[in-house]
């Protein structure tokens, strides 16, 4: 079966726009929660060897019903007019701290295959705050995308896919959306990415 076109937009944002999303998201106002699993597969069942690279700092700032505080959307707002989405679904920043040595995730997606119905498109869209030897892997395709700093990686949201732990950074942070997108999306993504048919 052949893969989704996978989307990836290097320089996303404008410098100023970065810097401000990176102060935000670094800022002192910010509160991390400890999250002790950061993928689980959809078996659900994440196997020993995955419990000590497979967790995360996380700071969730959208995802009705349970977290619909809107105060943080001016802060993203560089990233919703590019976007332009039809519904946005969940916006959250994953953080994580340095290992001695690169272990990959289980593969999951970020919403169940089950809960999207069929003619609904919806895109996990992944934006790297930093540069590291970190990596996003695909199931389908085995193909690695590297973390960058300020470059987009977008993808159909049933793609199974994996993060990495890292070695030579002080931590890897990436803001991590989910949404329906719009024809204005559509568009966007065709005049301003460097995509990939696998």
């Amino acid at each position: 079966m052949k893969a989704d076109k996978m989307y990836v937009i290097p320089n996303f944002l404008d410098d100023e726009e970065f810097v401000n999303i990176e102060k935000f998201v670094c800022g002192e106002k910010t509160e991390w929660a400890y999250n002790p699993i950061k993928s689980r597969p959809e078996t659900g069942v994440v196997s020993d060897d995955h419990t000590y690279h497979n967790q995360q700092m996380v700071k969730v700032y959208y995802n009705p019903p349970k977290t619909y505080d809107m105060n943080w959307l001016p802060h993203f707002s560089a990233i919703n007019w590019r976007f332009s989405p039809l519904s946005l679904l969940r916006l959250k920043v994953n953080m994580q701290f340095p290992c001695t040595e690169i272990i990959q995730s289980p593969f999951h997606c970020d919403i169940p295959k089950n809960d999207i119905p069929n003619d609904v498109k919806i895109y996990t869209a992944i934006l790297y705050l930093n540069t590291n030897n970190g990596y996003t892997i695909f199931e389908d395709t085995g193909q690695k995308v590297q973390s960058i700093k300020n470059q987009l990686l977008l993808f159909n949201a049933k793609r199974p896919h994996a993060g990495t732990s890292f070695t030579n950074a002080k931590n890897r942070i990436v803001i991590n959306i989910n949404f329906v997108p719009s024809t204005r999306t559509e568009e966007y993504l065709q005049n301003n990415s460097h995509f990939f048919i696998n």
